[in-house]
């Protein structure tokens, strides 16, 4: 918290104020860490245990590194430990040499602080269209099949020359005629209103 006031220049209290829900999460992270099994480690080896049998007291923090990823820490004395927290997988992975030792292994190359650089996006338009390649010793594609021809219409009756005038009419009014079911199933035409 003394960093804030340093930086920010603000009153102690204020950054008080604003500094319960970021402490909240810290220790949320710890807790979750604490029961979080131990990569590298054989067995169900949960990183609390680990940590009691080798360092009593210790003190426990968490923080963002620059990647995004929780890092939490065990302090005792002058000996500190880092691990990266994986929440996906409820698990732990040494990074440093403190924690390395208490795993009892030998330490490996630190993995470095500096954040990935974000991926390169091209814009919409830019991007290459996919097209359809044929594989290579393929047959080429079977012409499509024609398709057969609608079926001739039935010859109209007489009366189409009424029904012709009734459907002018109606068209002037803005509709077309629309056949009725008989039309249309049995070729009947509707009789004279």
């Amino acid at each position: 918290m003394d960093d804030v006031v340093a930086e920010t220049g603000w009153p102690a209290d204020k950054v008080a104020r604003y500094a319960e829900p970021p402490l909240r999460e810290r220790a949320y992270i710890v807790e979750l860490a604490q029961r979080a099994y131990v990569r590298g480690t054989t067995g169900n080896t949960v990183l609390l245990d680990l940590v009691a049998d080798a360092w009593r007291g210790a003190t426990w923090d968490a923080y963002r590194g620059g990647d995004g990823r929780w890092r939490v820490t065990a302090s005792l004395e002058r000996q500190q430990a880092t691990w990266i927290y994986e929440p996906t997988g409820r698990s732990v992975q040494a990074v440093d040499s403190g924690a390395t030792r208490i795993l009892g292994a030998e330490v490996a190359t630190p993995e470095p602080e500096v954040p990935p650089a974000p991926p390169a996006r091209e814009p919409l338009e830019e991007r290459p269209k996919l097209v359809s390649v044929p594989a290579p010793h393929a047959e080429p594609p079977a012409p499509p099949a024609p398709t057969p021809a609608p079926p001739a219409a039935p010859a109209d009756p007489p009366a189409a020359s009424t029904d012709e005038s009734r459907a002018s009419k109606k068209s002037r009014r803005g509709r077309a005629r629309v056949p009725s079911w008989d039309e249309i199933l049995f070729g009947a035409t509707r009789s004279e209103d």
